[in-house]
């Protein structure tokens, strides 16, 4: 997928297994685990939107090639950076559960705009490969 996007330099970001938080109807946020890893892909500008009030806006592409725009952004109280505006849909449209489903999140870009694939395993097998 990220291939036929030509998107470019991939990035693994981090692994997670779902959390009850993650995949509550009411929360629509994904906590992004290992920030430090996903700083490292962040332009000087990106940084400060994140940081920002708005934050970033991004593509999320989940396993079954789905599209979905959601924010990247920083949640300062908790010192956490996490994907929403558009989390929730995902989660629907693939089915994920909490404390079954681990997902892979890797960063890349095309036509240098960030985005970010994902991969979903359950019960120690690979649900789609990208």
């Amino acid at each position: 997928m990220i291939h036929n996007m030509e998107g470019r330099d991939q990035v693994f970001v981090t692994r997670k297994i779902l959390e009850r938080s993650d995949v509550d109807a009411g929360q629509n946020r994904f906590f992004v685990p290992k920030s430090e890893v996903l700083w490292g892909v962040l332009s000087e500008e990106e940084k400060r939107e994140v940081e920002g009030r708005g934050g970033v806006e991004v593509m999320v592409l989940d396993p079954r090639g789905g599209k979905y725009t959601m924010r990247l952004k920083k949640w300062v109280s908790l010192n956490k950076v996490v994907l929403n505006s558009g989390w929730r849909k995902l989660v629907e449209d693939n089915g994920l559960k909490a404390e079954v489903d681990c997902v892979e999140l890797w960063s890349f870009r095309a036509d240098s705009k960030l985005c970010f694939a994902l991969n979903a395993k359950r019960d120690g097998s690979l649900v789609i490969n990208l």
